[in-house]
């Protein structure tokens, strides 16, 4: 940006508007998107809660049944929705990766969306999820980041 540049780039007539950066949501579980708006009331809690707490209806009764397009879904709406709000780059905190399908579709989400992203694995609450296996096979199979920079 700036006046009297030499340089072979496209030109945006940005007079009258605002330029500026990208925000960062440095804490997001983009996967939880669908789920929005259904526990308006609830509190934190712990798993054993009941009905009126995030660990209890969210992370105890959603997420286990989360098939991995339901994942997959969730990650592009969240994407899209911030980028219109204009956070372009998230660290999405995942706590849906119960089998290795579930992290790829967040992670198909992710890219899908053409946004930065850094894409964190969480087992969740679930003992059965193919934690530390799945990081490990993520980790060989990616060649280079999980970011569209």
């Amino acid at each position: 940006m700036g006046r009297d540049l030499t340089a072979t780039a496209f030109v945006v007539d940005a007079g009258g508007m605002i330029v500026m950066p990208g925000f960062v949501d440095t804490h997001h579980h983009q996967y939880e998107t669908v789920l929005r708006g259904i526990l308006a009331d609830g509190v934190l809690g712990s798993p054993g809660d009941g009905k009126k707490t995030y660990r209890g209806v969210i992370q105890g009764v959603f997420t286990p049944v989360y098939q991995p397009e339901d994942a997959y879904v969730s990650e592009l709406v969240a994407s899209l929705n911030q980028l219109n709000a204009g956070v372009t780059t998230t660290v999405d905190t995942s706590q849906v990766s119960h089998t290795p399908a579930h992290s790829d579709a967040c992670i198909a989400g992710l890219k899908e969306s053409g946004r930065r992203a850094v894409y964190t694995y969480s087992p969740g609450l679930d003992p059965a999820s193919q934690y530390p296996k799945d990081l490990l096979r993520l980790r060989r199979n990616i060649s280079r980041p999980l970011t569209n920079c």
